[in-house]
C-alpha cells in the first residue's frame, strides 16, 4: 500500500486512501482496515488534543531522526558524521511505501554476520533445490 501523504498545490496534504493494512510476520497473517485519523492538522487536533498530536509527532521525528544517524553509523561513518547527520536533520513529508524484503540479500548479510556458515549456507540451497525439484516433478 502506498500512503500518500504528498502535499496539494494548496500546501494542505492530499487525502490517503484511509485503508490501513497489517500483517503479521509470526503469523503470516493480514489484515486490512479503514480508519481516518483526520483529514489535516487542525481536524486531529480537534479529534485528539494538542498533547496526543504533538507527542505523536515528536515520536515519529525523533525514530526518523534515529534512522538517518543509524544510517551513517552502519555504513562505518564517523562519529562527527553521524552527530552531525542528527544536528543538521529536518523532517520531510513523509511517503510510504510497501516493503520488498530480498531473501538472498538477508541471508547474503547472515553469511556476513557469520550467523550462517558457508556449510550450512551451502547445505540450504542443496535442500531447497531438492525440494523444488520434487515439486516439479510431482512428489511431495
Amino acid at each position: 500500500m502506498t500512503e500518500d501523504v504528498s502535499q496539494a498545490d494548496n500546501g494542505a496534504p492530499k487525502k490517503d486512501s484511509g485503508v490501513i493494512e497489517v500483517t503479521s510476520r509470526k503469523t503470516d497473517r493480514s489484515v486490512s482496515f479503514e480508519k481516518s485519523f483526520g483529514e489535516s492538522v487542525e481536524d486531529a487536533l480537534a479529534r485528539y488534543g494538542e498533547k496526543v498530536v504533538f507527542s505523536n509527532y515528536r515520536q515519529q521525528v525523533v525514530i526518523k531522526c534515529q534512522a538517518r544517524v543509524r544510517q551513517i553509523l552502519d555504513k562505518g561513518g564517523s562519529t562527527e558524521d553521524a552527530i552531525k547527520a542528527g544536528v543538521d536533520f529536518v523532517p520531510g513529508v513523509i511517503t510510504r511505501t510497501k516493503t520488498v524484503k530480498d531473501p538472498i540479500k538477508e541471508i547474503a548479510g547472515q553469511v556476513a554476520r557469520k550467523e550462517l556458515t558457508q556449510d550450512e549456507l551451502m547445505a540450504l540451497v542443496t535442500s531447497h533445490v531438492a525440494e523444488l525439484e520434487a515439486e516439479e516433478n510431482g512428489e511431495e
